[in-house]
């Protein structure tokens, strides 16, 4: 009797197992159309404007839909990781932490930072513009989208260098500045 209700009870699980499986599989009138929408829009963008054009649209599909995956995973998983509890810093008297530095406080990026990827852009801009005219034989349309390319590339690179170097030198000023202050403390 008991191997009977084992079975039984193996059986329904397969079915609700199936049938989840069936259902997540379903999909509506609306979500089919649209999906062979954007496949016939695929196409159009593959015969029209060619193969390099219609992989590049391919390839950001994936990507967006690779980021919007990966996004909807990492807040599930965020939400069910489990969490210890929180213990207050002046609950055990061992526990000494460091003093919070200027640092963790958001700043905003300053005029220097603007004036550095402004110049960054420009010389992109102007280097970029140099090499397609003096190098690549290149008509008005890609000499003017390459150099767009490269002062966007140079304006990033300004970013990213640019906001690196704040960043070092407000840190080693506040660690000397630190420095200077323990020595003095100690004397």
């Amino acid at each position: 009797m008991s191997d009977q209700r084992d079975g039984d009870q193996r059986d329904s699980d397969q079915r609700d197992s199936d049938r989840r499986l069936h259902k997540s599989l379903q999909f509506g009138t609306r979500s089919v159309l649209i999906g062979t929408a954007g496949c016939a829009l695929i196409a159009l963008v593959f015969q029209r404007f060619g193969a390099t054009a219609g992989v590049s649209l391919v390839w950001f599909l994936i990507l967006a839909a690779a980021h919007v995956a990966g996004n909807a995973f990492g807040t599930r998983q965020t939400a069910q990781a489990p969490r210890p509890p929180r213990e207050s810093p002046g609950s055990d008297p061992m526990i000494r932490y460091a003093p919070a530095t200027p640092l963790r406080d958001q700043r905003g990026f300053g005029r220097r930072l603007v004036i550095i990827t402004a110049s960054a852009a420009l010389a992109g801009l102007l280097l970029g513009s140099a090499a397609l005219v003096l190098v690549v034989p290149a008509n008005l349309a890609g000499i003017v989208l390459g150099s767009f390319s490269a002062a966007v590339l140079g304006g990033f690179l300004g970013f990213v260098g640019g906001s690196f170097v704040m960043v070092a030198t407000r840190s080693f000023r506040e660690a000397a500045a630190q420095e200077r202050h323990s020595v003095a403390k100690s004397v």
